[in-house]
């Protein structure tokens, strides 16, 4: 499973084991003991990589293999290219713009997403 984090400070990814369920679970229970208003919803989420990544080419094969249609990329320009997936949205306010973003995917397409990510950071960075 991805998590998606996205704050006042930007998008942080991480990947974690484990059943979407479960952690939904975990989290709605943590909400009503803490007193905690909690909205989960199906949605989408994007995020940018860069379009100079070198293993880039292995995501849109893998994509291409796995004829998942809940990820699609796009190209925004010559240096962005954009991933949209779909997954389940976890705030604490229904138009919130700060949340988790849950997706679940095969493990091969999930640990590739997350890698292309982190080294899509520096090269994002720099163009900043």
């Amino acid at each position: 499973m991805l998590k998606l984090h996205y704050t006042e400070n930007g998008l942080f990814i991480e990947q974690v084991s484990g059943r979407l369920e479960a952690f939904i679970s975990q989290r709605v229970i943590l909400a009503i003991r803490a007193g905690q208003e909690l909205h989960v919803q199906p949605g989408q989420a994007a995020f940018l990589l860069a379009n100079q990544v070198s293993t880039l080419a292995e995501l849109a094969v893998l994509m291409w293999t796995e004829q998942n249609p809940a990820i699609a990329i796009s190209v925004v320009d010559l240096e962005l290219i954009e991933v949209c997936i779909d997954g389940t949205w976890i705030t604490e306010q229904v138009d919130a713009e700060e949340g988790t973003f849950l997706i679940t995917a095969p493990e091969q397409t999930e640990a590739l997403l997350f890698r292309l990510w982190q080294e899509s950071q520096a090269s994002i960075s720099s163009l900043a």
